[in-house]
Parts: C-alpha cells; sequence; structure tokens
C-alpha cells in the first residue's frame, strides 16, 4: 500500500511538473466533503490509537474545490497527522472565513524545517528519523492547491502540535 502511494505520487508529481494535471472545480459544501473524507480514516487511525474528531459549528460551507483533488490533499494531510501523532487526536474544523483546519497533537514540525516542508523531496528532521516520508505529499498537496487558486499554512511546535490551514477561498474563479 505504501509503495503503491509512493509511485502514484511520483506520477502525479511529474504531471504537476508537466502541468498535465486535470482540475475541476465546483461549489461544494465543503463541510458536507470534509466530514466524509474524515470519516474514511477513523479505522486507521483507531489502529493506532488516535481520536479523530471532527467539529464543524456550521452546517453548510462553500466553496470553490476539485472534489477529487480536495479528498487526495485532505487524506495526505489526516494521514501525515495520524503518522506522527503517537498519542492524542486530530482535529479537523472548519472556519467561518474559507478555511480547513487540521490540528494535531503529534510530535511537531521544527522551526527550521518550516520554510521547506512543501519542497519537492524534503522530509525534515521526522520523517528522516522515523523513516516514515517520501517528501512527496506536503510538495503535491502544496501544487494541487496552488493550481485551485487556494493556500496552505502550517504552524507547528515540537512536542505539542502542528496546524495545517487550507485557505479555500479564491483568487482566480473559474468555475465549471
Amino acid at each position: 500500500n505504501r509503495l503503491i502511494r509512493l509511485i502514484n505520487n511520483f506520477i502525479d508529481s511529474t504531471k504537476l511538473e508537466n502541468n498535465k494535471v486535470e482540475i475541476h472545480k465546483k461549489r461544494v459544501n465543503i463541510v458536507s466533503i470534509t466530514e466524509d473524507i474524515t470519516m474514511s480514516v477513523i479505522n486507521f487511525a483507531k489502529r493506532q490509537k488516535i481520536d479523530v474528531v471532527f467539529d464543524a459549528e456550521q452546517e453548510e460551507l462553500y466553496c470553490d474545490i476539485d472534489i477529487d483533488q480536495m479528498e487526495r490533499i485532505m487524506l495526505n494531510i489526516l494521514s501525515n497527522a495520524i503518522k506522527y501523532t503517537t498519542k492524542g487526536t486530530v482535529s479537523i474544523y472548519p472556519l467561518e472565513n474559507k478555511k480547513l483546519v487540521i490540528e494535531d497533537t503529534g510530535i511537531g514540525i521544527s522551526e527550521e524545517d518550516i520554510p521547506r516542508i512543501f519542497d519537492k523531496g524534503f522530509t525534515g528532521y521526522n520523517g528522516r528519523t522515523n523513516k516514515k516520508a517520501s517528501g512527496l505529499g506536503l510538495y503535491l498537496c502544496k501544487n494541487i492547491l496552488d493550481k485551485l487558486s487556494h493556500k496552505i499554512s502550517i504552524e507547528s511546535e515540537v512536542g505539542v502540535k502542528t496546524k495545517v490551514i487550507l485557505d479555500l477561498s479564491m483568487i482566480d474563479i473559474n468555475i465549471e
């Protein structure tokens, strides 16, 4: 499973670099989509003894996204959050300003690694130490989000938490 994901990430990174990734934006309820994606990782998290909490104060929040690409991005970020959390919780919650937050109580990312976290092939200290990273996942997430005119940012404190913020507001609107 990990080898297949790694091969697919490598193929997709090549497609991205050659502008061969197809994007199909639609206006969708991101709360509903996020909840479905979150539910799909619950069993994986339980096997790791990690609690996953989806908490949405509002039931509807419409954003312009590519559903397939968003699923891939969310699964990658949730997988990382679960993988690097040895005990505790992964929380997912939308904000009113079309932002989506994935926050974990995991090992965190060192301050010096954060500027390079989206570079192709960069694994950071934690990825190298735990030998769990390929350096392609966050690179793909960032590049796909760029193509969708969205943004991603990461805040982290080593040994405390990591917070990934997806800004799904649009810079360049071109919707199907």
